[in-house]
């Protein structure tokens, strides 16, 4: 998870944050200056800061110079972003799909 400074947040508000994504295998990061934010507008070819969006990527995903382009991905940026708004148990479905055909991956910690 990256956490952006949006909607006045701070890095201090990160750890509350934290509780709501427990899975071991996932990591924290602060994106002070919103780089991240940037470099996924840019990707994604949308009009807006890229924050509140979902991201899935496949297991030959990887970080260069720029952000991979995931394999799926939804967002709550509003009617004028043309992609799928998020739907939690639609993204749920597809992750734990994509862990299903990875078994390299692991199995969900929450299962």
């Amino acid at each position: 998870m990256v956490w952006v400074p949006k909607l006045g947040a701070t890095e201090n508000d990160v750890p509350e944050g934290t509780r709501f994504f427990s899975d071991r295998r996932g990591r924290h990061y602060w994106d002070e200056g919103g780089s991240l934010m940037a470099a996924y507008k840019k990707k994604l070819g949308i009009s807006k800061d890229a924050w509140d969006v979902f991201f899935v990527y496949g297991p030959g995903a990887r970080w260069g110079a720029e952000p991979p382009t995931p394999d799926f991905w939804m967002h709550q940026l509003g009617p004028a972003v043309p992609a799928p708004r998020l739907d939690g148990e639609a993204f749920a479905r597809d992750a734990l799909g994509r862990l299903e055909r990875h078994p390299s991956l692991g199995a969900p910690a929450n299962q």
